[in-house]
């Protein structure tokens, strides 16, 4: 019903009703109430706090999960099926949680006490994800720490690039005039509205950016290839996507800023974030992060693992040795100036669903160190590698014709992964498919 009236309504009350959602989202994350419980004092308290538990002290709050997991969660209440040594736990697997998923929910959970996420659906059908009111907020206090220490301040201009349908090719941002905050359409940037979205960060003086990597990255190819150059930006925030080190590169050339990237999900996974030395380190707040082989035995440092958590931000659906897809490098080196002690994270590598077998049985991740080689006039790209089709097919968007020779570094590179046995393909779009959510996935593995 509020999204028939938002879309029939005239701008300015469009601007009216993002104001108010806006301050009622900033309430549920912070307790953020204008004037009364204003940001900048929310900002003063979290930044007090420490990210970080010591070993005695993360024991201890772990002890306490599985006490309460025991007591009110139905799948693991009167059995022995969850031991205090958390390696003795068995490994909960998503079909599974999938399968019992109401005998995981919390018999505290009420209207009141309780939020209800959903998973992408990206690896099959959304989950349903209950969360406690009071976990969510600590979790929102701890990523608006991280930010805090990277650089973020209450009065910066914030611009969101946002997956949600809210604005036109005509008109590609609405305004929440409370907070002083933007909120810039993922589904219209294109070299036909560039300008637009150039003047809006320009003429309203944006100083902070938020939003998925590949939108981020398409505004600096666009804002580059058409000479605009934007000096009012800070700090860029990326997250919901997996950040490549190419567009890591292009959007801090073209904004002079660095990129804080940060990892969680719906589904209340540990918390890993960008530090002032642009490592990336796990806050053991938020959870324990295991980093295990295909047969769930440790890793060493420097080799590619499962991510297997286990969230202290989970209690209304406890998630103990959880596999949740996704994998990771644990760092070699661990030695950080930034005084934040969590473990370094040298890549989260993405899904198991991204990850390509070859043919041959050669396992491709690291997709990066190939789309970095493809031509500067490309503004989007997406690469769908499939074996039945025996081909690597890239969609690419460009405004100029681009020489085949420019491909050159790109296909060398591209072969070097996946081997000489696939036609490559590259073939001119207009538009590349977006996710409901505004996101553009930059390889695609049809099997």
């Amino acid at each position: 019903m509020l999204k028939k009236v938002y879309a029939k309504s005239p701008v300015c009350i469009q601007n009216i009703m993002i104001s108010i959602e806006n301050m009622f989202v900033l309430y549920k994350k912070y307790n953020y109430l204008p004037f009364i419980r204003p940001m900048k004092k929310i900002f003063a308290e979290v930044g007090q706090i420490n990210i970080n538990y010591e070993k005695e002290e993360l024991e201890k709050r772990l002890e306490k999960f599985y006490n309460y997991t025991r007591k009110h969660t139905p799948y693991y209440k009167d059995t022995d099926s969850l031991s205090s040594s958390l390696v003795n736990n068995p490994i909960l697997k998503k079909d599974i949680l999938r399968k019992n998923i109401q005998d995981f929910y919390s018999d505290e959970i009420t209207q009141k006490n309780c939020r209800t996420l959903f998973t992408s659906g990206s690896s099959g059908s959304p989950m349903e994800i209950k969360v406690a009111v009071k976990d969510l907020q600590f979790r929102y206090r701890i990523i608006l720490k991280t930010m805090i220490d990277f650089g973020y301040k209450y009065d910066d201009v914030v611009g969101r690039i946002t997956g949600h349908d809210i604005a036109d090719e005509n008109n590609i941002y609405r305004q929440d005039f409370i907070n002083n905050q933007f909120f810039l359409s993922a589904f219209h940037i294109s070299d036909k509205t560039i300008h637009k979205y150039y003047n809006v960060i320009v003429e309203n003086n944006i100083q902070a950016l938020d939003g998925y990597p590949s939108a981020i990255y398409t505004l600096a190819k666009l804002f580059e290839q058409n000479n605009l150059k934007i000096d009012t930006i800070k700090i860029v925030y990326t997250t919901a996507e997996k950040l490549h080190r190419y567009q890591k590169e292009k959007i801090e050339k073209v904004f002079h800023c660095k990129v804080f990237d940060y990892y969680g999900s719906n589904e209340q996974s540990v918390y890993i974030y960008t530090c002032k030395n642009e490592h990336l380190h796990l806050s053991n707040k938020t959870g324990i992060l295991e980093v295990l082989d295909d047969n769930y035995l440790p890793v060493a440092n420097g080799q590619v693992g499962k991510m297997i958590i286990t969230s202290f931000t989970s209690h209304f659906m406890p998630l103990i040795r959880y596999d949740i897809g996704d994998q990771c490098i644990v760092s070699k080196n661990q030695n950080c100036s930034c005084g934040n002690k969590g473990v370094i994270i040298d890549e989260i590598i993405g899904r198991d669903e991204d990850i390509f077998k070859t043919i041959d049985g050669v396992y491709i991740t690291r997709f990066s160190v190939v789309l970095k080689y493809l031509p500067s006039q490309i503004i989007e790209s997406q690469l769908i590698l499939s074996n039945n089709k025996m081909s690597a097919s890239l969609l690419y968007i460009s405004k100029d014709v681009i020489d085949d020779i420019l491909f050159k570094d790109y296909e060398k590179a591209l072969i070097s992964k996946i081997g000489t046995k696939y036609k490559i393909e590259k073939i001119k779009v207009s538009k590349i498919e977006k996710s409901s959510k505004g996101k553009t996935r930059a390889v695609i593995i049809e099997n």
